[in-house]
């Protein structure tokens, strides 16, 4: 068994990088992670146990600060700075987590075997809602999450050559989430980046209840020099769905001066249909499999695997039809959710000895694969169809800030809608390798190998219900002339935003890498890789949910999707990781007794990983082409992601020593460092390039573009201790 313990204090860290930028002192934190396991035969040979427990207890504030600040001439900008200061505190934020393991496997006869295995986890956290750099206390809420897990596995031995496995899972997951306000939400930006939000955050209160049911069997078999395997998995998922997002209404404003003057740029406010379950949504998901596969051993150098799986996503259509004919007139039907039915998907793999000695192989494989579209899709899909759920944006007529409607406003407001594309279908992936590996000596390697990942169908949200754009002009504040496209309108006016889930994004990525590794020999094992690589996209985005608040994951130009194409987010050109673990036991040669005592046990780890950084999209502050949505404009012909953001480097330590205790009991003490340097790693960086002003149609170059704005976490140290027996 184990007992373990590992502990982390603010005195043992660094400061951050923002709380040195404002003179403030290390604000409280504490971490315990705790737990341990233990195993054994219950009856010898026959039934065995094993059960582990992981707790823990972490203390991590939150410190609310501006990232952008007004100019020092925004004489109002800076009053309402210090109307904001009530805002810009540290509040605490906590988590306590416990997960439970238990496990029996039981040998039934020579030729079968039983396993049941148990797992629980209960997760409590205090303001840990949406917390963040930009929310108020009061815009965070508690987290309670339970789930449990029950599942078990039966194998049977068939004869000399096969073996049939039948598996059933259960998993029942309860999330509540709490709110810490009533008050509707404020969302305050300045430069396109958001810089404060306080009131009820719109994703809360809100509630998940999910039960998921699967079946699983296979029988593989060898026959000659192949070894097939075929199964059948189905999986069944049943799902609550509380999810009453912008019910208490929802505030934006585009800078300091227009909070000041009460001059909103939207807002936002939900209500339930009559009739309806309003927000309270079912999307279960009934999905099936099928799967056959070989691996045929070619020759004593080849061997090549290959076969094929069928994947079936069926998904809960909605209760209720929205009728208006304008939607029939774009093709769009609320009241169902597209799933195709060819999902086959090849794969094929081989590994080929270009010599006899085996020291050099190569590899390489294809296979394409399905994935499912996530519930949160669906559920959004299911209650905002402007009937089940009515969601209204207005950008002009608001209630007198901070109030809010006490029941729906008149007829004459249209609501926003999320329906998902006639033709859609499941998204998947390519993906394809090749890898060339050389064994140097008896401990050390060589592998030189690219990847390939495209992918197709990928969802991308966009507002279908505008009309076609025209060209507009504008100046820059120095007076230079600059023409930009505006949208004059709905295309169909009974609605806002029709907002598509649409499967027609793309992504391709290429990465080459070459790894040099020594195995674990002479008391030392080294691994150091290098990746060159690129990531192209459309911005695909499976979270565009919040219906009728502005969106950075909506696309800028809804009705050309194509002009997101630029680097992916995730888009990481260089990338280079050293590791190593040294086993330092030279004390045996010591002569002294206490020197050899002191000396001896000691190991020590290393892992040092240097990237390029993300790119980053440059913004305006202002809703330049019309759509309703602030966040997603761009300067005039910039496209998406051209900015590169800073480097990122870290180097971690560790180093431990195993003491004997007793003749079968070792305890071994450890002292580990993450970013040891300390280096300040920016995690963001201000994005805002200018400021637009829709009455005058000025573009207004910001002050403060490209400044770094927050950092990830800083030297942190860690404590711990393990007893193993």
């Amino acid at each position: 068994g184990t007992i373990f313990e590992f502990y982390r204090d603010k005195a043992l860290n660094a400061n951050t990088w923002i709380r040195n930028q404002r003179r403030l002192p290390k604000a409280p934190y504490h971490f315990n992670q705790f737990g341990g396991n233990i195993g054994g035969p219950v009856v010898k040979n026959k039934l065995f146990f094993f059960f582990d427990y992981d707790g823990q207890r972490n203390t991590a504030p939150n410190t609310v600060f501006l990232q952008v600040l007004p100019t020092a001439s925004d004489t109002l900008g800076q009053q309402t700075v210090q109307q904001l200061q009530k805002y810009l505190t540290t509040y605490p934020q906590s988590l306590n987590n416990d997960v439970y393991l238990g496990k029996a496997d039981w040998n039934l006869s020579n030729n079968q075997r039983l396993s049941v295995r148990y797992n629980a986890n209960r997760f409590k956290g205090v303001n840990f809602e949406n917390g963040g750099p930009a929310s108020a206390a009061e815009h965070t809420g508690n987290s309670n999450v339970t789930t449990d897990n029950i599942a078990g596995n039966h194998t049977l031995v068939l004869g000399t050559r096969g073996v049939l496995e039948s598996r059933f899972v259960f998993t029942r997951d309860n999330e509540p989430g709490q709110a810490n306000s009533t008050d509707p939400e404020t969302v305050i930006r300045q430069s396109g980046t958001t810089v404060l939000q306080f009131g009820r955050n719109s994703f809360s209160p809100r509630y998940t209840n999910a039960k998921t049911y699967q079946w699983a069997e296979s029988v593989a078999w060898v026959q000659g020099k192949h070894s097939y395997k075929v199964g059948l998995d189905f999986d069944f998922q049943k799902i609550d769905n509380f999810f009453p997002g912008n019910f208490s209404g929802s505030y934006t404003f585009n800078s300091y001066d227009d909070f000041a003057n009460k001059l909103p740029f939207s807002f936002t406010q939900a209500f339930a249909g009559a009739n309806t379950k309003g927000p309270l949504s079912q999307p279960n998901v009934n999905e099936f499999a099928f799967y056959a596969e070989d691996s045929w051993r070619v020759t004593g150098r080849l061997t090549l695997n290959y076969g094929v799986r069928y994947d079936l996503f069926r998904y809960a259509q909605p209760l209720v039809k929205n009728p208006d004919p304008g939607l029939a007139s774009l093709g769009l039907d609320t009241s169902r959710i597209n799933y195709d039915e060819n999902n086959f998907a090849p794969r094929f793999g081989f590994a080929y000895k270009l010599d006899q000695s085996g020291r050099t192989v190569m590899r390489g494989g294809y296979g394409i694969y399905y994935g499912r579209t996530p519930s949160i899709l669906t559920g959004t899909a299911i209650t905002q169809n402007g009937i089940q759920v009515q969601t209204f944006t207005l950008n002009a007529n608001f209630p007198a800030y901070p109030s809010v409607f006490s029941s729906p406003p008149p007829a004459s407001r249209i609501p926003d809608i999320y329906v998902f594309a006639p033709n859609y279908v499941q998204p998947l992936t390519h993906q394809w390798s090749f890898n060339l590996e050389r064994q140097l000596g008896r401990d050390y390697s060589v592998t030189l190998g690219y990847l390939g990942v495209r992918g197709e169908h990928l969802t991308l949200t966009r507002d279908i219900n505008l009309l076609p754009e025209v060209a507009t002009a504008g100046t820059l504040a120095d007076g230079t002339p600059l023409t930009f496209f505006r949208h004059p309108g709905r295309l169909n006016p009974n609605f806002g935003r029709i907002s598509l889930f649409d499967s027609a994004a793309d992504s391709i990525y290429h990465g080459g890498f070459m790894q040099f590794q020594k195995r674990f020999s002479q008391s030392f094992q080294m691994n150091a890789a290098y990746t060159f690589s690129k990531v192209i996209d459309d911005d695909p985005d499976f979270t565009s949910v919040v219906v009728g608040t502005d969106d950075a994951k909506n696309a800028q130009d809804t009705l050309a999707p194509n002009l997101e194409r630029g680097r992916g987010n995730a888009d990481i050109r260089h990338r280079f990781v050293l590791s190593g673990v040294w086993d330092i036991n030279y004390a045996h040669s010591l002569k002294n007794a206490v020197a050899r005592g002191l000396l001896s046990g000691y190991q020590v780890s290393l892992i040092t990983a240097v990237q390029s950084g993300r790119p980053y999209t440059a913004s305006v502050g202002g809703d330049v082409n019309n759509d309703g949505n602030s966040r997603t404009d761009r300067p005039p012909f910039v496209g998406r992601n051209t900015i590169n953001g800073p480097n990122f480097a870290d180097v971690d330590l560790r180093v431990s020593r195993e003491i004997g205790i007793r003749e079968r009991a070792k305890l071994r003490l450890i002292f580990e460092g993450f970013n040891i340097t300390n280096r300040a790693n920016y995690s963001s960086i201000v994005t805002g390039q200018y400021n637009f002003a829709a009455a005058t149609r000025v573009f207004t170059p910001t002050t403060n573009f490209l400044a770094r704005s927050d950092t990830f976490d800083p030297r942190i140290l860690q404590l711990a201790a393990k007893i193993t027996f």
